[in-house]
């Protein structure tokens, strides 16, 4: 940390150093860190699994092979996914991508699931931990993912704009979006018509109902 030139004056002398000690205590109400993970829940040994996160300080991942609801102990591809999560964990990066062949490996290997968890920790040693499993299928199966947090608090004054994204199965095909707009509970059809594209969906200003109300989409 490098001061200010002429902020820090000696207590015991009047002129202006531009060198100090100066003790820093941790805040009383520090900001604890909040993990977010968003993957697919079904995935096809044919495609990438891409898993991104959220968060803020010192990211930790984890990966493991899981099959009806145990962990298995294979050596060999728990090994390799160990060996991806440090490599993640190392770069401090919050997109973890695992290979179909490692996939394959995997599946293989008489798993059915991977457990993904990422870990956030800040500078005083807080720490908050979010794990999805993604299903494993060798079946051609397309992904589609919301770009946004699963809950969101947003004022009926301003406009909603939601992106979505996916990938068609081993590259099979073009893919196509369908949104659908739910209020509590039942489908509003003519709330599609704010989709501008696929991807795309813009809900304007006052369209959302009170506070009261739980409005989703899918």
């Amino acid at each position: 940390m490098r001061l200010m030139s002429g902020a820090v004056r000696p207590l015991r002398q009047s002129i202006v150093s531009a060198s100090g000690c100066i003790k820093i205590d941790v805040p009383e109400n520090t900001v604890r860190p909040v993990a977010l993970l968003d993957s697919p829940q079904l995935a096809s040994t044919c495609d990438d699994v891409i898993t991104s996160g959220g968060g803020r300080d010192n990211i930790t991942w984890v990966l493991q092979g899981v099959t009806t609801g145990f962990h298995l102990i294979d050596k060999g591809v728990q090994t390799k996914l160990r060996t991806i999560a440090k490599a993640f964990s190392k770069s401090q990066s919050l997109i973890l991508t695992i290979s179909s062949e490692l996939l394959v490996d995997v599946f293989q290997a008489g798993f059915t699931q991977i457990q993904a968890q990422l870990s956030i920790t800040n500078v005083f040693g807080d720490t908050s931990t979010q794990s999805n499993f993604v299903i494993m299928t060798s079946q051609p199966y397309p992904t589609v993912i919301i770009l946004a947090n699963k809950t969101l608090s947003v004022n009926r004054r301003d406009k909603l704009e939601l992106h979505g994204d996916g990938q068609s199965a081993c590259a099979m095909g073009v893919i196509k979006f369908k949104w659908t707009y739910l209020s509590d509970a039942n489908i509003k059809a003519d709330r599609i018509t704010f989709a501008l594209d696929n991807k795309v969906i813009k809900i304007p200003p006052y369209t959302l109902l009170a506070v009261s109300a739980t409005e989703s989409l899918a």
